[in-house]
């Protein structure tokens, strides 16, 4: 989708099938802003620490507010960071919508504990605007924050309403809020694109309930079953929640009104958590950020209360100790449970870090072959960021080649009615998908497309009538099949015309025709292609051309392709420095002629 945007134009409802708030592309695109390709990830990485250190902060006021020491709050605050940044957790170190909404909650939760912000008429007001302002975005983002968004609500005016100087704080707090959500719909009205817009956030959002076709009952069986299997398999977890619902209620008439607001409030989220999953009726392992959250709240404020507690009996005999003790005893928790091999391997990552622009070519270098092969012939015929048609349900089709989905579909299921963690059906299609289809189609004509061969085909979908129609098979590797547009893979395998002979080349240029097998000598190599690519301080690289059978050696600004008929047989990445020599002359029934047309040549030749 951002790629899109950036390459196409339009809107982020224009570009995909979107059915949540914009917030989340927004926040990816952001950082575009400020990265190359080669960064952009890094910056992404940096986005997820912030995050984490939002959830780190909140903690440790949480960790203040009942009464923990600066070390211990140093402590858990170093806990919570080191689960959500770098644990084997699936909601740890990504940057996903509930992740996202769940940061934006926790933020506005610190920002009503956080005491300086209200101290003043002035930030009091400031602080009531912003928390409403982040619980608008959560909603914006996802409607089924809805419920975890109204908690907040009633702890802002629980804990602070008597400080914000605004009448009727619920109606204003509510109007914020509201204007936050709607302010999306409203803008792309102005922007004309509406339809769009409505038919991902709305349209496609009810798809996603509909289609599991499961009763409310059954909705609530299949919760139950997993929040059985889920605390069942952690028994860490459920013991460390277990323990501070009980100190929360041993401890209840010795904490004060703000701290007793605060332990209700955790187990409301938790439980409000749980209801947004079954709401949801999906269970992705990254979607249990909702009640990681609050879980990891929770032992904040168990654990500060106990460690007071202690503190009172122990600590005034050995306050060293009592100071050391717990510290070492969460260290010791972490380097168990915190998935210490992500943290090791992040490590060693670090250590052989050098350059942005290092780190991307060590892993170009480290692709597989087919991949370098597949590579090259999208090189050929389809610039870098430009558009490639997929029927795929996999993101690095696109990554690991670098190019931008050709239509708004980028997974066919939107356009199978493939509803994730749902049934298919053709009911759950847009109305107006076909139309989008060909529109897109008419916008970005991409010249390769490509499908995971694991991939069922539909011959009966107007995918694949338009694709059957437009391409042709190229290239068959175990992954992919490779398939370059009609029209283009006729110019680049036909004979040449009007030619000159072939001695020595530079980039952009196509040799075609049929080597006599008479004319080569049987005791001699076949004739080859050496290219030397001195700009790239490589070694020599051969392409070996067939005998008999017609062949076209297609070489582009990027990577130089050895057609048999119209079947690819080798290819290789080349630069538009490199330099090609013949070992013979070949005989006049080959040929050379200049290219202009393919991606980067029109500089090259022109």
């Amino acid at each position: 989708m951002i790629e899109r945007v950036a390459t196409f134009g339009g809107t982020y409802y224009q570009n995909a099938i979107h059915n949540k708030g914009p917030l989340e592309p927004f926040i990816y695109a952001s950082a575009k802003w400020f990265t190359s390709y080669d960064s952009y990830w890094f910056a992404i990485a940096t986005y997820i620490l912030i995050a984490c250190f939002v959830l780190t902060v909140v903690a440790s006021v949480i960790a203040r507010l009942f009464g923990a020491s600066s070390l211990v709050t140093w402590a858990c605050s170093g806990l919570v960071l080191a689960h959500f940044f770098f644990s084997s957790s699936d909601y740890a170190s990504v940057l996903y919508s509930r992740n996202i909404t769940t940061c934006f909650l926790a933020a506005a939760v610190g920002l009503v504990l956080w005491e300086g912000v209200w101290e003043t008429e002035k930030g009091a007001r400031r602080a009531f605007v912003v928390v409403a302002l982040l619980v608008g975005l959560s909603v914006q983002t996802l409607l089924t924050s809805a419920l975890v968004a109204f908690l907040v609500v009633l702890l802002v005016l629980a804990m602070r309403g008597h400080q914000v100087p605004i009448r009727r704080q619920f109606v204003s707090f509510a109007m914020i809020s509201g204007l936050t959500i709607v302010s999306v719909p409203i803008w792309y009205v102005v922007r004309g694109s509406f339809h769009e817009f409505w038919s991902g956030w709305w349209t496609y959002a009810g798809f996603m309930s509909k289609s599991t076709n499961r009763s409310f009952i059954d909705q609530l069986e299949l919760g139950r079953h997993t929040f059985y299997t889920y605390y069942h398999q952690r028994p860490v977890l459920l013991w460390a929640l277990t323990c501070a619902v009980i100190i929360f209620f041993i401890f209840r008439n010795s904490l004060h009104r703000n701290q007793r607001i605060i332990a209700v409030l955790l187990l409301a989220w938790l439980t409000s958590g749980w209801i947004e999953l079954v709401l949801s009726q999906r269970y992705s392992s990254h979607y249990f950020s909702v009640v990681a959250v609050p879980s990891a709240f929770m032992f904040v404020a168990a654990l500060s209360i106990l460690w007071q507690s202690v503190a009172k009996y122990v600590g005034h005999r050995h306050p060293n100790k009592i100071s050391l003790v717990i510290p070492v005893l969460l260290c010791s928790v972490l380097l168990l449970f915190q998935g210490t091999d992500s943290l090791f391997d992040g490590l060693s990552r670090v250590g052989r870090f050098t350059t942005f622009a290092a780190e991307s070519q060590r892993n170009r270098e480290n692709r597989d072959p087919e991949s370098r092969l597949v590579q090259s012939v999208v090189d050929l015929v389809s610039p870098t960021d430009g558009a490639m048609l997929a029927w795929t349900m996999y993101p690095w089709t696109y990554l690991n080649y670098r190019r931008v989905p050709a239509t708004r579909f980028s997974w066919k299921s939107f356009m199978e009615g493939e509803i994730y963690m749902g049934s298919t059906s053709s009911k759950y299609v847009l109305e107006d998908t076909w139309k989008w289809f060909a529109e897109d189609m008419k916008q970005t004509e991409p010249q390769v497309y490509l499908r995971p061969i694991e991939i069922d085909t539909n011959p009966s979908s107007p995918f694949f009538k338009y694709a059957d129609s437009q391409f042709s098979l190229v290239l068959t590797s175990a992954k992919l099949d490779v398939q370059i547009r009609k029209n283009l893979l006729a110019k680049l395998v036909s004979p040449v015309t009007q030619g000159s002979s072939v001695k020595e080349l530079s980039a952009c240029f196509r040799v075609a025709g049929t080597i006599d097998p008479s004319e080569v000598r049987q005791d001699s190599e076949p004739p080859y292609v050496v290219i030397s690519d001195r700009s790239m301080k490589k070694s020599d690289q051969k392409i070996v051309l067939p005998i008999g059978t017609p062949f076209s050696l297609v070489v582009g600004s990027k990577s130089a392709v050895l057609f048999e008929g119209n079947q690819v047989t080798s290819a290789l990445a080349v630069s538009p420095d490199s330099h090609f020599f013949f070992s013979t002359n070949m005989a006049t029934n080959v040929a050379s002629e200049p290219l202009g047309y393919l991606p980067g040549c029109q500089r090259v030749t022109g």
